[in-house]
């Protein structure tokens, strides 16, 4: 199959999930046209001689699709088009329920607007594709009501989730000896609650160093608060597939309370993670997470004291997490499975 793939705006010292689909493809065999950032501006203008004879044209973030119809307009091909999130808080669908939006908690007050209406404008462009994927029911539910009205779409899929394993087992080192300390993968923006988990350890005596893998705007408000706190953490910024697979190993488990992807990676190595226990988490992540309260800090607190108290708890669930990542009950697996997955979903928009 030939596959047109928009890709998203990195900042390119990683591998992003829609590079590591392209790399997974391409070893199945499937030819990739990539379109980035110097083929377009603004969804406007769009370099299509390379896009001709593709099969199908994937826009993998819901900011893309706009740029899908613009090649679709020329081509004529289908495209399947992901709808990632509605981002909690940002978006203001719900005040009361996303009263958590900020550092201190308290309801968002300026650039509501600016982001409804830029996410409406995506869910509008989304709705235009002719099979989509989502992440859950719950965000499928969010577009609409983004919408107003029910996509009755005869298909829509929950799309699969890569979890690089092969990357992964390049830097399992079983000399590596676990530190007093636990981890978080994200960006560091205020939906993943990363002042929660900062919050939630400030009332754990002697509680481990924190270590935070990723960056975002969210930093300096974070560094204040653990300093406020008095919690011992660590800022380590983007860094290499490498060092963020020692520092996973190096940890006694993660907190991810909302995050998929870095689950499934510390899974791999049997490093379990706390998760909040929203629908949309836990229909992607199955047994991969502990779950506890969504938004109680008490009871998080609680959850990561259970860990720190019970090492044998520790091992027991991140056995658990190990054997869950290649089968059914999450929407995580191994590249090679997801990449076949995805490939049948680009199949139904090129019969349909």
């Amino acid at each position: 199959m030939k596959i047109v793939i928009i890709f998203p705006v990195t900042n390119g010292l990683y591998k992003d999930e829609t590079q590591i689909y392209a790399d997974g493809l391409s070893e199945l065999g499937h030819e990739i046209i990539e379109l980035r950032e110097g083929d377009f501006y603004s969804g406007n203008q769009v370099n299509i001689t390379k896009a001709i004879g593709a099969d199908v044209i994937w826009a993998p973030f819901e900011s893309l699709a706009g740029i899908a119809c613009e090649v679709k307009k020329a081509i004529n091909v289908p495209i399947v088009g992901h709808f990632e999130v509605v981002p909690p808080g940002r978006v203001p669908l719900d005040y009361i329920k996303n009263h958590w939006f900020t550092r201190l908690d308290s309801i968002p007050q300026t650039d509501e607007y600016f982001w409804y209406y830029k996410y409406k404008h995506f869910a509008e462009n989304y709705a235009k594709c002719d099979v989509k994927t989502i992440t859950s029911d719950m965000e499928l539910r969010n577009v609409e009501t983004l919408l107003g009205k029910t996509l009755n779409d005869s298909i829509i899929s929950i799309q699969p989730y890569p979890v690089h394993t092969d990357m992964l087992d390049k830097y399992k080192d079983d000399t590596i000896k676990k530190k007093t300390q636990i981890i978080t993968i994200s960006r560091l923006v205020p939906h993943k609650r990363i002042h929660h988990m900062i919050k939630a350890l400030s009332l754990i005596e002697n509680a481990p160093l924190f270590v935070i893998v990723g960056r975002g705007p969210e930093q300096e408000n974070l560094e204040k608060l653990a300093n406020e706190l008095d919690v011992k953490v660590k800022f380590t910024g983007l860094i290499s597939d490498k060092e963020k697979a020692i520092l996973i190993q190096e940890s006694l488990f993660a907190i991810h309370l909302w995050a998929w992807l870095p689950v499934g990676e510390c899974a791999h190595y049997g490093v379990p993670s706390i998760a909040y226990d929203q629908s949309d988490t836990r229909s992607k992540l199955g047994k991969l997470a502990t779950y506890t309260q969504t938004n109680n800090i008490e009871m998080l607190a609680t959850a990561i004291t259970m860990y720190l108290e019970k090492p044998t708890k520790i091992k027991e669930c991140g056995k658990i997490a190990k054997n869950s990542l290649p089968v059914d009950g999450s929407d995580l697996y191994p590249l090679n499975i997801a990449c076949e997955k995805l490939i049948n979903i680009f199949k139904k928009a090129v019969t349909k």
